[in-house]
C-alpha cells in the first residue's frame, strides 16, 4: 500500500509496472529513508537457516534418489518387501533389508531367478541400502542443526506454531524472514 501512495506522487496514470515500481522503491529509500523503520539486525541468522535448510532437502532429495533403484530392484526380485515395507528409507526397513537373514532369503532358489542374477540383485539392494542409511543419518545429523539455528531466530515460535509445520518446514528458505 505504501508503494502505492509512492507511485500516486510519481506518476499521474497510477499504472503499475516493475520498472516503475523499482524507480518508486528506489526513491523511497533514497529520499524517505529516515521515515521508515530498519529492516531488523538478524540477516546472517536467517542467511544461516536458510543455507542448511537447502542442505536438508538436498539430503532428502538425494536419499529419494538411492531409494527408487532400490524400490525398482526389489519390484523385480523380492516383490514381498514392496509389500512389508511401506517406507523403504524407514531405518526398521533398512535395518532389516541389510540383515543376513534378509539377504539369504533374497537368494531363495523360490524366486525363480538365475543364482547371478540373485547375487547381482543382492549386490544393488545390499549397496543402495547402506547408501540410504547413511543419508538418513546424515539428514538427522542436519536436521539438528536446523533446529538449532531456527530456535535462535526472534520468529522462530510463531513459525513452528502453524498448524502441520514442524522445524524443518518453518525453515524453508521462503518462509524464514529476515
Amino acid at each position: 500500500m505504501s508503494v502505492g501512495r509512492y507511485r500516486e506522487r510519481h506518476s499521474t496514470s497510477g499504472a503499475k509496472s516493475d520498472a516503475g515500481d523499482a524507480h518508486v522503491l528506489a526513491e523511497i529509500v533514497r529520499l524517505d529513508r529516515s521515515h521508515h523503520r530498519p529492516v531488523a539486525g538478524d540477516f546472517e541468522l536467517s542467511e544461516a537457516i536458510t543455507l542448511v535448510a537447502r542442505g536438508h532437502q538436498s539430503l532428502v532429495w538425494d536419499r529419494t534418489r538411492h531409494v527408487l533403484p532400490l524400490r525398482g530392484v526389489l519390484r523385480e526380485f523380492f516383490p514381498a518387501a514392496m509389500e512389508a515395507f511401506a517406507d523403504l528409507d524407514a531405518p526398521d526397513a533398512l535395518e532389516l533389508l541389510a540383515a543376513a537373514q534378509i539377504q539369504s532369503v533374497l537368494r531363495a532358489p523360490a524366486l525363480r531367478q538365475p543364482a547371478q542374477v540373485q547375487a547381482a540383485c543382492a549386490a544393488i539392494v545390499t549397496t543402495q541400502v547402506r547408501l540410504i542409511g547413511t543419508r538418513n543419518g546424515e539428514i538427522a545429523k542436519l536436521g539438528e542443526v536446523v533446529a538449532g539455528h531456527l530456535g535462535r531466530h526472534r520468529e522462530a515460535e510463531i513459525y513452528t506454531s502453524q498448524p502441520r509445520l514442524g522445524v524443518i518446514l518453518a525453515a524453508n528458505p521462503g518462509r524464514v524472514q529476515r
